[in-house]
């Protein structure tokens, strides 16, 4: 009996600990803030490919999602600057992607909040604003 709880309290603790292990895992992506010049060395498929096997090697899920991305360079400028620093994402992508605009077709939404006739409203970056 006391071997039997003693394993089950041994993979409760391990149970804790991968959970731990996550959650900080998780917790330096939401912080990343990497250099522009990761992006800029990326000049044909092959480095990115290098890019992603350096960025990835222990994440088999995200490793695959890299290799498939169809716009390399603003997949790079997004994994270097986490969400928390979008300045620097948005000026990654304006000066590494060709003059490309931030967000101007896909990723995730920047919600801004604009003054229409005395009211706040809040609307996707870059559409207007429901007219009354």
């Amino acid at each position: 009996m006391r071997q039997k709880a003693g394993r089950r309290a041994r993979k409760l603790k391990q149970q804790l600990m991968n959970v731990r292990a996550q959650m900080a895992d998780e917790m330096n992506d939401a912080y990343k803030k990497g250099s522009m010049e990761n992006c800029k060395a990326i000049k044909c498929e092959e480095d990115f490919i290098h890019y992603c096997q350096a960025s990835f090697p222990t994440n088999p899920n995200k490793l695959m999602s890299c290799k498939t991305a169809d716009d390399h360079c603003e997949f790079c400028c997004e994994h270097e600057f986490s969400s928390v620093y979008i300045i620097e994402r948005k000026k990654c992508i304006q000066e590494v992607c060709e003059g490309k605009q931030p967000g101007s077709t896909h990723g995730r939404w920047i919600w801004e909040t604009q003054i229409n006739n005395g009211a706040l409203t809040s609307v996707p970056n870059g559409q207007q604003p429901p007219q009354k």
